[in-house]
């Protein structure tokens, strides 16, 4: 899988498990491949068009069924948005955040604890 990845993302910048095919001057991601790509590009992509393309040629399209023309219009513009959404699902940045390794990154009203966050325990008497 690694040499997979090697020669179809040779371009792009990889953080984690996570492929950065287009980013900003400033390094912020714009379009982001997942660890899953390949199985979105070459499985769930091909299923929508070909399924959709199917029942276009043999139901949408078939003037012997008699369906209106603007039906075609809209089922042409139903697909055409369900592969644009998941575009953007699979490849828009899934925030991302650094790894913050000490206390010092953390600010203090993350770290402050309270006693509602304290382990509930029974009392010891009821243990008995």
């Amino acid at each position: 899988m690694e040499d997979f990845h090697k020669y179809f993302c040779c371009c792009a910048r990889r953080v984690g498990t996570m492929f950065f095919l287009l980013e900003k001057r400033d390094g912020t991601p714009i379009v982001v491949a997942g660890p899953c790509w390949p199985f979105c590009t070459f499985v769930t992509v091909p299923l929508i068009i070909v399924l959709s393309g199917l029942v276009a040629y043999f139901i949408v399209l078939e003037p012997e069924i008699g369906l209106p023309w603007w039906f075609s219009v809209v089922y042409f513009s139903i697909v055409a948005t369900v592969l644009l959404v998941l575009f953007f699902v699979s490849c828009r940045d899934p925030g991302l955040l650094e790894r913050v390794t000490d206390e010092e990154g953390v600010p203090s009203e993350f770290i402050e604890k309270n006693d509602m966050m304290s382990p509930i325990q029974p009392p010891i008497n009821s243990l008995t």
